[in-house]
């Protein structure tokens, strides 16, 4: 686990893309800004080699999960804590979760 930089930026559009229906799934964009002004609140699993799928082997380490979120001022979910906007309040606001479908299992664990 560790925090996201820009250089994470596609490989997160591509899990928001495989998680979430076209109409709810973020647009680059604001991935693109809230890496810019919130990376310290955006994390990503990335799997080691000899962690990941077989057929997912080959190309090193490999992100399977990302968790974004933010700082706000309020204490409830508004949907204009998902624009792209300044704020530094105190409260954690959990944005999304995405992780890719075949590294998904109901007792919560990324691999198979």
């Amino acid at each position: 686990i560790r925090n996201v930089t820009l250089s994470d930026l596609d490989r997160m559009c591509t899990i928001e893309n495989e998680t979430f229906p076209p109409e709810e799934a973020a647009p680059r964009e604001k991935y693109e800004y809230r890496i810019r002004n919130y990376s310290d609140y955006i994390f990503c699993a990335e799997l080691e080699e000899d962690e990941l799928l077989p057929e997912d082997r080959g190309a090193g380490k490999k992100i399977v999960s990302f968790l974004c979120g933010r700082p706000v001022g309020e204490t409830k979910i508004k949907d204009s804590m998902y624009e792209n906007t300044i704020d530094d309040g105190k409260v954690f606001a959990l944005l999304s979760v995405g992780t890719l479908p075949e590294y998904q299992k109901p007792s919560g664990n990324l691999q198979r």
